[in-house]
This record gives C-alpha cells, sequence and structure tokens, in this order.
C-alpha cells in the first residue's frame, strides 16, 4: 500500500490562506485592499527589457538606492523582498525557533502568525479590538522567550494606528526583542505623525516594513521592503531567496516612484473622501465602524453579513469571515479610489440597506406552478410520446435562457432528439394549460391553470407589500398574469405588473428597468426562481434573491446555480425576506 511522507508540525497546525468568498460572480473587488489603478504609462518600462537582462538574474540594486535616496539611509539599512509578506516571513524564520514566541495584538494582518507557526515559535495572543493599542497588556505578555513582537499600523483590518510614545515605550520594554513595524497603509494615515518610519529607523530593535502594493496600486508586482538596522538586514538576506523579486516588477516599480508626485498624492485624497463618506454612510448603522487610517472602512455590527452578500449579489466583493470566527459579525470594504466605482458602490450599499422597491417574479415565489406550468411541459412532452421530468425541467432551468415554458419544452424535445416548430409546442401546451382547445386531444378539460395555488400566505405577502412600492416581473402574457391575481385578490398589492408583451424575457435586464421606472424608484430587491431572474437582476443593478421553490426536485443543485448566478442569498420562504428586510 502506497504511503505518503508525512509533512511538519509546522504544516499540520496551519492551513491554506482562503478568505472567505461569496460564490456570487464579482467584477468590482474591494475585499483585498488593492490599490487604486496607476498610470497607465508605467507599464510601458516593460518596453525597455532587453533580451540580456531577461537572460541574467535579478538585481534589486537600482531600486534599493532609489529607496535609500527617500528615507536618506543607507542602502544596508533595506532589503527589497517579495512584497512585505516576504520580509516579515524572513524575520520570523530569523529570530523564531522552538521555546520562543511572538506577540501577535489581534485582530491584525492573519498571515503573522502563520509566519510564527512555520518558524516553529509560539503566538502569543492580545487583543486588540478597541481603538487604543493595548500598549500595557502587550508590555505585561513579555517574557524571555518573546522574540518578536508584531505591531501593524494602519492595522489591517481595523485601521488603528500606534503612536511616537507607544513605539518608544514598547521598544524600551523589549529591548531584547524585535519589533516588526508593519506600515503597508502608512500613505493613507490622517496625521503625519502616524508615519513613524524614521522613528522606527532611529531605534535598536525596530524593524519597519513597506509595500508597492496598496498605495502605489502595484499588488501584482509582488515588491515590498524592509528597513533597519544593518545587522538585523543582514541576516534577514541571509535567511530568504537571493533573487526574489524580478527584474520586471523592479522596472515596473521604479517607473511608479518617478511619478510619485503627480499621481500619488491625488490617489491618497480620493481614498481619503471615499472613506470619510462611506464611513459617515456606515455610522447611521446599529454597530460599530472604526476610525480608519487605511484604505478601507472596518464595519461590525448586525449587517454585516446582509452587506456582504447584497453587495456579491450586484457583483461587488468585499472582506467577511467565516460566522464562527472571531470577525464572524465584521466586514472590511475596500476605498476603490475612483470616482466611478465609488458611486457604484455607493449606490449599491443603499440599495442594499434602503430598497425603494421590491420586485417578485410570479412563478416559483408567489404562484406554485408544479401543477400547471410544469405539468404542461410534462404533458406536452408526453404528447409526443417523450418522458421527461421535475428533474429534466430543473436542470434546463439551472442552465439559464430558459424564461419561456413554450421553448423550454421545445427544448426538451430538442434534447431527446425531436423536432418540433415552436407554433405547435405552443398550441399543445396551451391546450393543456387553459383547457380552452375542446377539439384537440391534447387538451386537459378544465385547464392546468386552474392546479395553481398561492405559495406565501397571504398574510405574509400582504405584511411584504404593505407599505413598500412593488411590482410584479413575469414572463407571463399578460392575460395568464391577471388571471392568477384574480383569482387570489392580490391586484391591489402590486403597482405595476411587467409581463411578456412589456419587454423582452429575462435575463435580458429590460423587463426590471421597465419595473424600476414605472415606479419611479432606482434602488431595489428581486426575488425570482431562476437563473434567469437572478442574472436580470444582477444587470439592473437590483439586487438579486433567489428562491427555491415548493418541492424542488434537486435544491442543493438549484441553490449552487442560483448562487453562481449572482444571487445575493437563497431563500425558502417570503419569511425569510421579512428577516433580511429587519436586519
Amino acid at each position: 500500500m502506497n504511503t505518503l511522507p508525512k509533512p511538519s508540525e509546522a504544516v499540520l497546525k496551519t492551513s491554506i490562506y482562503s478568505p472567505n468568498k461569496h460564490p456570487a460572480p464579482t467584477d468590482l473587488k474591494l475585499d483585498a485592499n488593492e490599490g487604486s489603478a496607476v498610470i497607465s504609462s508605467i507599464p510601458n518600462a516593460l518596453s525597455a527589457i532587453t533580451v540580456e537582462q531577461l537572460r541574467r538574474y535579478p538585481s534589486t540594486r537600482a531600486l534599493t538606492e532609489k529607496i535609500a535616496r527617500r528615507y536618506n539611509i543607507s542602502t544596508k539599512q533595506i532589503l527589497v523582498t517579495a512584497g512585505a509578506d516576504d520580509a516579515l516571513d524572513r524575520a520570523c524564520k530569523a529570530f523564531l525557533g522552538p521555546n520562543t514566541e511572538l506577540i501577535y495584538p489581534r485582530p491584525s494582518f492573519e498571515m503573522i502568525p502563520r509566519f510564527a507557526q512555520w518558524a516553529y515559535g509560539e503566538v502569543r495572543q492580545v487583543d486588540w479590538s478597541q481603538a487604543e493599542f493595548p500598549l500595557a497588556e502587550v508590555i505585561k505578555s513579555i517574557t524571555e522567550k518573546t522574540k518578536l513582537i508584531a505591531v501593524v499600523s494602519p492595522n489591517n483590518p481595523t485601521g488603528a494606528v500606534v503612536s511616537t510614545d507607544e513605539l518608544i515605550a514598547l521598544s524600551e520594554a523589549a529591548p531584547q526583542a524585535l519589533i516588526l513595524l508593519d506600515h503597508a497603509y502608512v500613505e493613507f494615515v490622517d496625521q503625519a505623525e502616524f508615519d513613524l518610519s524614521l522613528l522606527a529607523l532611529s531605534l535598536d530593535n525596530v524593524c519597519v516594513f513597506r509595500t508597492f502594493s496598496k498605495a502605489w496600486g502595484l499588488a501584482a508586482c509582488r515588491v515590498g521592503y524592509v528597513m533597519g538596522p544593518p545587522t538585523v538586514i543582514g541576516w534577514l538576506k541571509q535567511i530568504g531567496h537571493p533573487y526574489s523579486v524580478s527584474t520586471l516588477s523592479c522596472l515596473l516599480v521604479e517607473q511608479a516612484m518617478s511619478f510619485e508626485d503627480s499621481y500619488l498624492r491625488e490617489s491618497i485624497a480620493q481614498v481619503k473622501q471615499e472613506r470619510f463618506e462611506l464611513s459617515k454612510l456606515l455610522q447611521t448603522l446599529e454597530g460599530q465602524v472604526s476610525q480608519s487610517h487605511g484604505n478601507f472602512v472596518f464595519y461590525r455590527g448586525p449587517k454585516a453579513r446582509w452587506l456582504h452578500d447584497a453587495l456579491a449579489g450586484l457583483g461587488i466583493s468585499i472582506r467577511a469571515w467565516s460566522k464562527d470566527s472571531e470577525l464572524g459579525d465584521a466586514i472590511r470594504i475596500t476605498c476603490p479610489g475612483q470616482q466611478m466605482e465609488f458611486e457604484r458602490l455607493m449606490k449599491a450599499l443603499l440599495t442594499a440597506l434602503k430598497p425603494q422597491a421590491i420586485l417578485f417574479d410570479l412563478d416559483g415565489v408567489i404562484a406554485d406552478v408544479s401543477e400547471s406550468y410544469r405539468a404542461a411541459i410534462i404533458g406536452t412532452a408526453n404528447s409526443y410520446g417523450i418522458e421527461v421530468g421535475p428533474e429534466d425541467i430543473a436542470l434546463i432551468k439551472a442552465q439559464g435562457d430558459a424564461n419561456n415554458d413554450w421553448r423550454v419544452t421545445q427544448s426538451l424535445l430538442e434534447n431527446k432528439g425531436l423536432s418540433v416548430s415552436l407554433p405547435e409546442v405552443t398550441e399543445r401546451f396551451e391546450a393543456l394549460y387553459q383547457g380552452t382547445s375542446s377539439d384537440s386531444q391534447y387538451t386537459d378539460e378544465l385547464g392546468l391553470y386552474l392546479k395553481e395555488s398561492m405559495i406565501p400566505s397571504l398574510d405574509t405577502l400582504t405584511q411584504l407589500c404593505t407599505g413598500r412600492k412593488t411590482a410584479v416581473v413575469t414572463g407571463r402574457p399578460l392575460k395568464d398574469a391577471l388571471t392568477f391575481l384574480n383569482r387570489f385578490g392580490l391586484n391591489d398589492l402590486f403597482q405595476e405588473l411587467i409581463t411578456m408583451e412589456d419587454a423582452p424575457a429575462k435575463p435580458s435586464p429590460d423587463p426590471v428597468n421597465l419595473a424600476l421606472a414605472r415606479l419611479g424608484v432606482e434602488r431595489a430587491w428581486m426575488l425570482g426562481d431562476t437563473v434567469d431572474d437572478v442574472r436580470s437582476a444582477r444587470s439592473a443593478q437590483v439586487v438579486p434573491i433567489g428562491v427555491l421553490i415548493p418541492n424542488e426536485p434537486d435544491p442543493i443543485l438549484t441553490r449552487l446555480s442560483l448562487q453562481e448566478a449572482g444571487a445575493a442569498r437563497v431563500v425558502e420562504t417570503l419569511t425569510e425576506l421579512m428577516e433580511l428586510l429587519d436586519e
């Protein structure tokens, strides 16, 4: 029997770094604190690359000299690394080992304790959930085993900062330990006094870690650097790879630094303004918004989970943590640094928090059509000697572009090898559904539409609609939609009714946009049971909420398909929608 070799304890005690992600597709990434877009001419630096440069191992000398001039220090005090992460990892490898420890104020940058564990060091955690740095608690935690103290300022994810006096006090309290001052976000601080880089360089046991991934907007280059005492920097050089940063990355960073005054100042100012406006909005919610000095805003409260999901439903990813973690009630939103993207973010937040209308698909949300429309699909197929079942319908609905049940029926027949014209399929389908073609052998005598019933109770639906603007957005013909609404006395609950005759079929956003226009609103939520409903809502910038139909033949498949199409949430009953509105 083949057996695999076991990895070290350092591997077994950690897991793969995998931030909590919503399954909805997103195109506006505000979950990783990446910087705003750089000047478009910066990539042009690569055009000067020579074949000789490509065939040689890279050198960071030119970039190191440029950074040294910026801080007026010796090149021996600087090490350029593959992102600040590489430098932090080197520090843990250089100073930690068995029977040593790192003090880690938390919550903070999640990779630091991983680096410590990989180096076989212990991690002593200190609570930093409040705005003020827990100086007394950190000093109290120092022992003879303490080799490293992590200080992330501005802190990720809270945005809190450490003061000059606090860093000095910490340095004096732990002369035998190295303080890791992670300054990845320092360009975004509100007051220059919180940039402790020069102070750190004057202290014998402090190293400061900087990066080009955040304010400089060059996360893909993976370039950072660490500054500190020459002896310490020498040790960090010994413990890592000799050629960790590529020539291409160095050239791009050097080019960016030459444009520092022209774009960095404007970009940072834009982020700070966005941070202010975003914080102001979130402060209206129950919960807590930290005073952030980073390029992000941190919120903890009962709306966190819903905002994470709702924004994903609108194509925007923000950072959230697993429900059972210490930050299960928190989100972190990166400021995009671009006006159009920020306007999109703010509208999405308002849509999630303050919808002006609720839109309802009819079939599968209000009307149970398992014995009407879906029975008509099955019956029509059977009239051709073709057997299809609920599972076949669920599968084709999950694939999308299946809002018209006549075409769904035609497609199912084609999948079984039978080509029939749409008018012929429609005639047989309607004979079963309407029960009006008495001369046809395919007619259901009374009409399958009479077997339709309401899914939610009238009380629940009334409660959802009362005091709100509402509309039904359905792919049904107008006659069929009115028949159902009249039968169950629902006409007065909805201000607008959009049907097949009014706009192209979903997943086109046109029927949803038409509903918004007729209602006179810009922000709404929409409930639908198919991927077409979800895609239509997303395209119209409406929060899509998936609904599982009663007696769903494959609820796991349907839930997954709705989520992957972009549903913010998938609910089983409309009562859950009331809970979302009350969150």
